[in-house]
């Protein structure tokens, strides 16, 4: 799985290796893969300004990605392959209360996810996600 992710802040360094994103990863972020709602508002010089951030990663599946305690330092894009976010669920049950469980919800090439913490301001991811 190749992942791109774009930085929040400085970076720590990290065990999952992130480096520079290369002129291949670039080439797979065309306007076809990035027309989600978190890219369709941005102007040229906004991309720009976000790809000198922007780090890669080859992750072999199994991989943690982020983990749900984690501070919140940037978003994520798959570019190949699938990433598994679980995350938690609450539930209110008339007769039981609240109630809590996860879901698992899979990512494919294209796919964004991790910026609801940045958007937001919540410090932490709030779930985990792993490489598929």
């Amino acid at each position: 799985m190749v992942l791109v992710s774009g930085a929040g802040g400085a970076q720590q360094p990290s065990p999952r290796q992130p480096r520079p994103c290369t002129a291949g990863a670039r080439a797979a972020l065309t306007p076809e893969l990035v027309q989600t709602a978190l890219f369709t508002q941005l102007t040229e010089e906004q991309h720009s300004q976000l790809e000198a951030h922007w780090t890669e990663r080859d992750m072999e599946p199994g991989t943690h990605i982020c983990f749900a305690d984690e501070e919140a330092r940037g978003f994520f894009i798959v570019l190949h392959g699938t990433a598994i976010v679980t995350e938690r669920c609450v539930a209110m049950d008339q007769d039981e209360g609240f109630g809590s469980s996860t879901r698992e919800v899979r990512y494919g090439a294209g796919s964004a996810f991790g910026h609801y913490p940045l958007v937001y301001d919540v410090h932490c991811y709030g779930y985990s996600a792993r490489a598929d």
